[in-house]
């Protein structure tokens, strides 16, 4: 059996192209269905996960995976926007059953390609986010990278990022609003880690809903072709003067919003119940509220992965019928190969090999090709894992 088995890697490595050839057709056939299983089980898990940790949404009427998308991994979505002041309506309308933690979320405005996510400082205990470096954003003007963020662009604490531009063709609105960095988060493996966190006050000014102004009280403060007219109690400006692209201490005094605090846009409000009853009993009443809808994102996540694992199923028939092919082709190979090895068959049974002893050495040859394409298939799944991007955070 030793002395077969080594015939059987002899020849082998004599005919290398062959050798390489069947181990490769055979490994890439075996990579695939590995590669999607195990990508698409993480997916799956880690949709759940998102899911599962966001008990209710509301948010404007519409496209519930819009909405669950959006809120929850930060993408642009064309729902039109909420309310501030329906944080408020939430709360009131769950504290008679039980209370709990009602999130408000701004997603409409981007920092050098990162979703800027405004929010409370609940989110980031509902979502038990801890800042590695630094501190939760504070003040209008303050912001908390996720810690992929961070990494991309290599900045930390004491460093700005730059707002992406709300209306690069009309040079009378602020394009750009520099954030004052204070903090970075530790890395959770969710959207969380690709995402610019600010206060509401500070995404609504990257709206252009608001903005600070440096001091103009003082004589000398401006140029006097920015001033008007001027008195003891007020300063005149001109048009031509554009507010601070950057909220600092010293213009913070001056910041203010462009109408009521409770008409500022959201983008939806994230609800987290202080027991399951208490939600129960308040999403049906939320989703009654005109305009508006009230979501399980672990059921939209469910409904979303239904449809997903369809398209997963199709392509585990096709996985299926593209490894029966490279077997039937790699057992073609073999039977040509064994034909033309007529002679050294005969030349075995002309020393005492039986049949038995020239289907055990075939046999070997099999066996080999397979177990090499197996494991080269493995390394090639393993390999593709590694270097392929983390899904969720794709999406």
């Amino acid at each position: 059996m030793t002395g077969l088995l080594q015939l059987a890697g002899r020849y082998a490595l004599h005919h290398r192209a062959r050798s390489v050839i069947l181990v490769l057709c055979l490994s890439l056939a075996g990579a695939l269905p590995l590669t999607t299983g195990a990508l698409m089980g993480r997916y799956r898990s880690d949709l759940e996960a998102r899911g599962a940790s966001s008990p209710i949404l509301v948010g404007p009427e519409g496209n519930r995976f819009d909405l669950t998308l959006g809120a929850l991994y930060f993408r642009d979505t064309d729902l039109p926007p909420l309310r501030a002041d329906l944080t408020a309506r939430v709360e009131a309308e769950l504290a008679p059953v039980g209370g709990g933690v009602v999130v408000p979320l701004h997603t409409r405005s981007h920092a050098q390609g990162f979703p800027v996510v405004g929010t409370s400082p609940e989110y980031y205990h509902a979502r038990r986010l801890t800042p590695i470096r630094g501190s939760l954003p504070l003040l209008v003007g303050d912001a908390l990278l996720g810690a992929r963020v961070a990494a991309a662009q290599g900045l930390g604490v004491g460093d700005v990022i730059a707002s992406d531009p709300t209306k690069a063709l009309d040079i009378a609105e602020l394009v750009s609003v520099e954030l004052n960095i204070v903090g970075v988060l530790a890395a959770s493996g969710t959207p969380d880690d690709g995402a610019v966190f600010v206060d509401l006050k500070t995404a609504w000014a990257l709206e252009g809903l608001g903005h600070g102004h440096a001091d103009v009280t003082g004589q000398g403060a401006l140029p006097e072709g920015y001033v008007l007219s001027r008195t003891e109690d007020q300063v005149a400006l001109s048009p031509a003067f554009i507010e601070e692209r950057r909220l600092t201490a010293e213009n913070l005094a001056g910041f203010h919003l462009h109408g009521d605090a409770d008409a500022m846009p959201l983008s939806a409000v994230l609800v987290f119940p202080a027991n399951a009853r208490a939600g129960d009993l308040m999403a049906p009443e939320v989703d009654d509220w005109v305009g508006l809808q009230a979501v399980r994102p672990e059921t939209v996540v469910a409904d979303l992965l239904a449809f997903v694992l369809e398209i997963k199923t199709l392509f585990d028939r096709l996985s299926a019928v593209l490894v029966l092919s490279t077997i039937l082709f790699a057992g073609l190979v073999l039977t040509l190969s064994a034909r033309l090895r007529a002679d050294e068959f005969r030349t075995l049974h002309a020393i005492g090999c039986g049949r038995r002893a020239v289907w055990t050495l075939l046999a070997w040859e099999a066996a080999g090709l397979i177990a090499l394409g197996a494991l080269v298939a493995l390394l090639w799944s393993a390999l593709t894992q590694a270097l392929l991007p983390n899904l969720i955070q794709t999406l």
